[in-house]
């Protein structure tokens, strides 16, 4: 999960560094995830959580990040997007996108080499065992 926890690391920095990411990110989970009934609500919770981590209120484990980019497309999916969806700044949207985007691709290349050596692994075991 540290590439999850990174990922919401980079976006925590500039949270506490960018008055207006601040206010674009609070407003994005505010009005476009706590507030839309077709978002479940663990989704809502992890969301929530994200904001009082950044906030240093809580602690978390990471998968919020998945949570979030999960909101996220529940967001596009549902209600169709606009360029800024629910942030002032469009660059504010882009470093959001940008980062949820690396992070969870990060995140599947590890679980994919993982998984490969992982089984590349148990067929070594398999084939020296054999012999």
């Amino acid at each position: 999960m540290t590439i999850l926890k990174d990922t919401l690391d980079q976006l925590k920095t500039k949270y506490n560094t960018d008055n207006n990411f601040k206010n674009d990110f609070k407003n994005l989970i505010k009005k476009k995830i706590e507030d839309d009934n077709r978002i479940r609500q663990n989704l809502k919770e992890s969301c929530k959580n994200i904001v009082e981590y950044f906030e240093g209120k809580k602690s978390i484990s990471g998968i919020e990040t998945i949570a979030l980019i999960y909101a996220e497309r529940n967001m596009y999916y549902h209600n169709g997007e606009d360029a800024r969806m629910g942030m002032k700044k469009y660059k504010n949207r882009q470093f959001l996108i940008r980062t949820l985007t690396t992070g969870f691709y990060k995140h599947i290349l590890l679980l994919a080499t993982m998984i490969i050596k992982k089984g590349y692994d148990e067929k070594m075991k398999i084939n020296n065992y054999g012999r």
